[in-house]
């Protein structure tokens, strides 16, 4: 067990190129990176005034490492150099942070206020490429498309150096393109007739959504509702009718109750974790719950797939 953070751990990443690499932020501001071996701290910075609240570990870099907190300021750490630089380009609690799968120096960030930043850092300080406009409240979710070029949803088939982005918030699902900084599609979830709002529970106000863009399966989305019930839905971004939305079921194994805070995915399996305090596994395939398991007495506040052994998790 690592115990070298005094407050709650806010983010939580695997490393994308070894199997013993974890760096974890939390609420005294700290950000470190740990053996899960050894269970010993290697390398940490404190560049942070405020409280983390999201994290990404570039897969096409695995040197570079950014984190980003509520007074807007992101943070860039290069490990080999133990370089930090931190900037701030919006005011605004930033609520999602994303790596590109597809260029080492390419992010895309989402704040508060529902604006999304595509950004470069290449060069000596960031450059923003894209501003994004369209979301009437926070981001709460960002993910790229794992297939490069803009033009695969339409079939045409031509070669592009596109990627798209999709952003998740208030109910609203929207796809962009990287390139012109233009919306193509906006999907809305449907309010779930079973959700139950409890006007006591402070979580029931919350609309909360998490997405994730499934590599087996580059022309749908996996989303979590955008209520308090907990389902988990499969998109297909080709269809505009109702029919384009598919609940995931949960047979054999107790589904969640509140919010799902967060999907990883690794092949075919899907894991999400809830303020129910509940582990789920789901088949992706199956678009089935697979097995379920209580967390340690408390939140999971993040949960990752190691990248070189499937079968190993991390949750915090």
């Amino acid at each position: 067990c690592y115990a070298e953070h005094t407050e709650k751990i806010s983010s939580v990443c695997l490393a994308p190129d070894s199997d013993h690499w974890i760096c974890c932020s939390a609420d005294e501001f700290s950000v470190k990176l740990w053996d899960i071996r050894s269970l010993v701290t290697i390398q940490m910075h404190n560049e942070h005034k405020g409280k983390i609240m999201c994290m990404t570990w570039s897969t096409c870099n695995s040197d570079l490492l950014l984190t980003a907190d509520e007074k807007g300021t992101v943070v860039i750490w290069k490990l080999k150099t133990n370089f930090v630089k931190p900037f701030c380009l919006e005011k605004d609690m930033v609520c999602s942070i994303k790596a590109s799968p597809h260029s080492g120096s390419q992010f895309a960030i989402g704040y508060r206020t529902g604006i999304a930043l595509i950004i470069d850092i290449a060069k000596s300080y960031p450059v923003i490429l894209q501003r994004l406009r369209g979301h009437e409240a926070e981001i709460s979710s960002i993910c790229w498309c794992p297939i490069k070029g803009e033009n695969f949803l339409n079939g045409s088939g031509d070669a592009d150096d596109g990627v798209l982005i999709a952003t998740a918030g208030r109910k609203t699902i929207k796809i962009w393109s990287s390139t012109k900084g233009k919306e193509i599609l906006s999907r809305k979830l449907p309010q779930s007739s079973t959700a139950r709002y409890d006007p006591h529970d402070p979580a029931g106000k919350r609309l909360w959504m998490d997405i994730h863009w499934p590599r087996s399966m580059p022309h749908h989305l996996v989303s979590t509702s955008s209520g308090p019930q907990g389902d988990l839905y499969l998109l297909d971004i080709r269809k505009t009718s109702e029919q384009n939305l598919e609940k995931f079921i949960a047979r054999h194994v107790s589904k969640h109750t509140k919010i799902i805070f967060n999907i990883t995915c690794v092949g075919d399996k899907l894991c999400t974790f809830s303020m129910d305090r509940i582990i789920t596994v789901w088949s992706l395939s199956l678009r089935e719950a697979l097995c379920s398991m209580c967390s340690f007495g408390g939140y999971v506040y993040c949960i990752k797939a190691s990248p070189l052994d499937p079968g190993e998790w991390l949750g915090s």
